[in-house]
């Protein structure tokens, strides 16, 4: 009996859209955070119940910064407090492995700054007004 070989997939190809605007050449970095917390259980003499926690979605990106008129540096700041929907593909190019996640989040711009000579880079965690969907468009 032969033993399956394990399948993985190197992240090489991802698109990023915030707002109608496509960043996938400032993206370095990004993870999606449902944000699904653990119900928090309460104890008392006559038995136990759940209080369920309020999902707290998260979208963090880490960008080499951009900030020409459509650069993702200026949108952020531009935009900061509105509420836009966003995407991501990943794997688009894989047959069977495309995945997609979308919704709607509120627009806050990141710190800025660094060291002298270093590569203008960014860091924003974003937060999601809700779950992020998620769907396969290749089946």
């Amino acid at each position: 009996m032969t033993s399956p070989v394990a399948h993985n997939r190197k992240l090489k190809d991802a698109l990023l859209d915030i707002g109608g605007e496509s960043y996938e050449l400032q993206l370095e970095e990004f993870s999606i955070d449902p944000g699904i917390s653990d119900a928090e259980l309460t104890y008392t003499y006559g038995g136990s119940f759940a209080d369920e926690a309020d999902p707290e979605p998260k979208l963090k990106l880490n960008l080499v910064s951009d900030w020409r008129a459509a650069g993702i540096s200026r949108f952020l700041w531009q935009h900061r407090g509105e509420t836009v929907d966003w995407q991501i593909d990943l794997h688009q190019n894989t047959p069977g492995e495309h995945v997609r996640w979308n919704g709607q989040l509120q627009v806050k711009p990141p710190a800025t700054g660094g060291k002298v000579r270093d590569v203008d880079r960014m860091e924003v965690e974003l937060t999601c007004l809700d779950v992020p969907e998620i769907s396969f468009p290749s089946g």
